[in-house]
């Protein structure tokens, strides 16, 4: 007997299960990975490998990766077997960048800036993740509040240093067509969500598991 899929969810950086609250996650066998500690230095890909380790299935693992999560769900996709992956607001590679986080510098910029200026004021969040409804502006500051800032730092430093420029995998990418933290004009989506932000996972839950769900019919 064909053991059932697993959908393992990787939330964006600083964020946890709670970005997840409204989608029908009960209808599936799912695994949320929280974060571990990075190693001093270590590469996005490597730690995205050591993610992969706390994967626990028995059967087809499809991957749901949101904003940064979603840049590990590429790496991982390129270095286990997946049945299916789903990006959301995020970018699969240097050229989906802003032109700002594709120069060398910037690595270390990140190092120097102090720890207690890595979480951002709250009413800037607002404005990057915007549009966003009075429980999301909630949502996001109960998250700013949890952050850790040296976890923060270590993931923008790793993320200029990511290299990947291709990537051969095939994958659904939803993006928000008002996402200001990565503008869609650089991004190959499959899917464009008029109205929507960079916290597209959360406003638009139910367009969002109607996909995964037909990724899931496809393969089965």
């Amino acid at each position: 007997m064909t053991a059932s899929p697993t959908v393992v969810l990787l939330s964006g950086l600083g964020a946890d299960q709670r970005v997840f609250r409204h989608w029908p996650l009960h209808q599936v066998h799912h695994q949320i990975l929280d974060w571990i500690p990075p190693k001093k230095g270590e590469s996005l890909p490597a730690y995205a490998l050591r993610m992969a380790d706390r994967i626990d299935a028995q059967g087809p693992v499809f991957l749901v990766g949101v904003s940064f999560g979603g840049m590990l769900a590429v790496e991982i996709a390129h270095h286990r077997p997946v049945a299916g992956t789903m990006l959301i607001s995020t970018a699969k590679g240097r050229p989906e960048f802003r032109q700002i986080f594709r120069w060398p510098w910037m690595g270390k910029l990140f190092r120097r800036v102090p720890r207690l200026f890595w979480v951002p004021p709250a009413w800037f969040l607002d404005w990057l993740f915007s549009p966003l409804s009075p429980e999301e502006k909630t949502l996001i500051r109960e998250i700013l509040k949890d952050t850790d800032p040296a976890f923060v730092r270590w993931a923008m430093e790793a993320i200029v240093r990511w290299d990947r420029k291709e990537w051969e995998v095939p994958m659904l990418h939803i993006h928000g067509q008002k996402d200001l933290l990565l503008p869609y004009q650089r991004i190959k989506t499959t899917h464009l969500v008029p109205e929507a932000g960079h916290f597209l996972v959360h406003s638009h839950p139910d367009y969002l598991y109607d996909l995964l769900q037909q990724m899931i019919d496809a393969y089965e």
